[in-house]
């Protein structure tokens, strides 16, 4: 007789087993052996005869760590099944040669590039073509048509898979599984294109991309990809009868292309099937606005409307002639030669000063050089000279007034630019995402004059739905005034955060705010936004000292020296933006300028615990070249929302 599971003991061994996978190495061991098994089943890409380096693509993305070597071996293990060790050489340096150039290039700023992953896999492809192409004593047409493809689809991999939840990375999986075959009956890449179209019902998108690749492996001459295309669209009645709309489609596909491949059906038929168990992931149709939506829309528009008329030019500049007039007006009045001057030769009179014009009005500055040919006419020059040069000097106080007007405005505007966007914002209804990671924190400081008075001032705080803010801003100095610098931008970034103003409006109306003081002091800023849903994390910083990413024994520094907000408006001077992800176990470290950077950057790297209290403790109690300043150091990383039971 058989021994059947409670409901305690059922729910103790999901239990344990969410506990189990929890833990970070679990899923560190699980990412690895998923990227070893797509790795394999990527290295039996190929269109026809041609093997295409999908692999290659897939590899140069990730992580030079574990991942990538889990990836490696299952590819060249995929290379040598699929191809034979007569054919896999090549697959096998390409994966090798991506390997190393993963490594070489770890951590760098042109990793971050979007041509540089797909420059590189397309480089690596071509090298060894070539290689392996000069090694044979003729090549056909065709062999260099398939070099030119394997190239070509090295680089649109590694674009592909650099976002591999999109509909073109797919499309490559099921261009690669289409080499595979179930009990020589099924064709998994057939299966996988109608589970893939059959889940993402509607969208022509989807469909195109995975017809595509079943297409381009050249398995079969049936089209698929209008097939697909035609089990997109909304024909078939019933609920969920869609399902069975691309094995439908494909019998008068066949008709059409005058072939009968009765494998082709099956395959579709199968995937169909197979997503039945599964929602179809339609697109959501926009929710109407509530009631209160319809004013906040409104005044959105208005506000809007405002930040249109201040952004338009203002009116002003000084033309040549009236500069020359002014001073005209005042030296030349008394002089015999006025009506000669300035009405009966007033042609050659402009013409000679309209040259000298430009510098003067470009530098605000006059010398006896800029006039000679007219100077060496002129009667009364050293009055003709003073009255230019009191002329220019009105001309830069009224430049510097137009400057401060224009700044003014632009803030100004910038204001009623952020308030729109948060109005229309607010008038929409955004679903929360449930929290994925927990952070974890660490504060260390030391002020030179007590940490009361310290300039260094932070805060950390959850905003709306599932980012969570850390700030750190260091006042200009130190002592009550630097104090009273970072407390005052602290206290306002905080507000606009947690009303739902982002990270950038909050930012740039500091940055106006102190453009209009004009009092000078100020304070820097970095302003870190997590989002726990995804482990992302974006770092915005601006003027601050430079900050610290932590991987196990790896230590990167971030971000470049830059002036602190309250320098100017507009392009040139916002806050530098950084991408992060904290999901592997990384640790982000924000200091002050007190902390000096070679030995902060050293420290960091020899720290072998995990809890980043007793890092920032470690850090601020530093002795360093800026020791006489205050020293504050934040450290920051995540950890699943799961772990915070075992």
């Amino acid at each position: 007789m058989g021994h059947s599971i409670g409901t305690p003991e059922r729910e103790a061994l999901v239990q344990k087993g969410k506990e189990l996978w929890s833990r970070p190495s679990v899923r560190r061991l699980a990412g690895h052996l998923r990227d070893g098994l797509t790795a394999f089943v990527l290295s039996a890409a190929a269109s026809g005869s041609v093997p295409l380096p999908l692999c290659l693509g897939f590899l140069v993305g990730l992580e030079a760590d574990w991942s990538a070597l889990a990836a490696a071996a299952g590819g060249c293990l995929g290379a040598f099944l699929f191809w034979g060790a007569g054919g896999c050489l090549e697959p096998i340096a390409g994966m090798v040669a991506g390997l190393l150039g993963a490594a070489v290039f770890a951590g760098t700023e042109l990793r971050k590039r979007p041509w540089f992953l797909p420059a590189l896999s397309a480089g690596v492809t071509a090298a060894l073509g070539a290689v392996f192409l000069l090694g044979k004593s003729s090549v056909p047409g065709a062999e260099l048509l398939g070099y030119l493809l394997r190239t070509a689809f090295a680089a649109l991999s590694a674009a592909a898979f650099a976002r591999p939840k999109g509909p073109w990375a797919a499309g490559l999986m099921v261009l690669a599984l289409c080499q595979i075959q179930v009990l020589k009956v099924v064709n998994l890449g057939l299966g996988a294109a109608a589970l893939l179209a059959c889940l993402h019902p509607g969208s022509l998108l989807w469909a195109l991309a995975c017809g595509a690749g079943a297409d381009l492996s050249r398995i079969t001459a049936v089209p698929i990809t209008p097939v697909l295309c035609l089990a997109a669209l909304p024909l078939a009645p019933g609920k969920g009868l869609y399902r069975l709309a691309p094995a439908l489609w494909s019998c008068p596909a066949m008709c059409v292309a005058g072939t009968f491949d009765p494998y082709v059906p099956l395959g579709l038929l199968a995937g169909g099937l197979a997503s039945l168990p599964f929602p179809g992931k339609t697109a959501r149709p926009k929710a109407a606005p509530p009631p209160a939506a319809a004013p906040l829309e409104a005044a959105a528009g208005a506000l809007e409307y405002l930040r249109e008329l201040l952004e338009q030019p203002v009116p002003g500049g000084v033309r040549p002639g009236e500069l020359f007039d002014q001073a005209a007006e005042e030296a030349c009045r008394g002089c015999s030669r006025w009506s000669q001057c300035w009405e009966q030769e007033a042609e050659e009179t402009y013409r000679l000063l309209s040259r000298a014009a430009p510098p003067i009005l470009e530098r605000c500055q006059v010398t006896q050089e800029d006039l000679p040919a007219f100077l060496s006419r002129c009667r009364r020059p050293d009055a003709f000279l003073e009255a230019t040069d009191r002329a220019v000097a009105r001309l830069r106080l009224r430049r510097q007034y137009e400057a401060k007007l224009r700044e003014g405005r632009q803030a100004l505007a910038n204001q009623y630019r952020f308030l729109a966007r948060f109005l229309r914002e607010a008038a929409e209804e955004q679903p929360e995402a449930a929290p994925q990671y927990r952070v974890e924190l660490g504060i260390g400081a030391t002020g030179k004059f007590g940490l009361r008075a310290s300039g260094d001032r932070g805060a950390h705080f959850p905003g709306p739905g599932a980012r969570y803010y850390v700030i750190l801003c260091d006042g200009m100095g130190a002592g009550p005034g630097a104090a009273q610098e970072s407390a005052g931008a602290l206290r306002l970034l905080v507000g606009m955060l947690q009303a739902g103003l982002p990270p950038e409006a909050a930012l740039e109306t500091l940055n106006d705010l102190y453009v209009l003081r004009e009092t000078g002091g100020f304070s820097t800023a970095d302003l870190l936004e997590l989002h726990l849903d995804t482990g992302r994390a974006t770092l915005y910083k601006w003027g601050g000292a430079p900050s610290y990413v932590k991987y196990r024994h790896t230590v990167q520094k971030i971000g470049t020296a830059a002036p602190p907000p309250g320098v100017g408006i507009g392009k040139s001077h916002r806050a530098e933006v950084i991408r992060l992800s904290l999901q592997k176990g990384q640790t982000l470290v924000l200091a002050s300028d007190g902390l000096a950077e070679a030995e902060t950057q050293s420290r960091i790297a020899e720290f072998t615990g995990q809890s980043p209290k007793a890092l920032a403790a470690l850090l601020a109690a530093g002795t360093g070249a800026q020791e006489e300043d205050d020293r504050t150091a934040v450290a920051v990383c995540l950890r699943p929302v799961s772990s915070a039971t075992t």
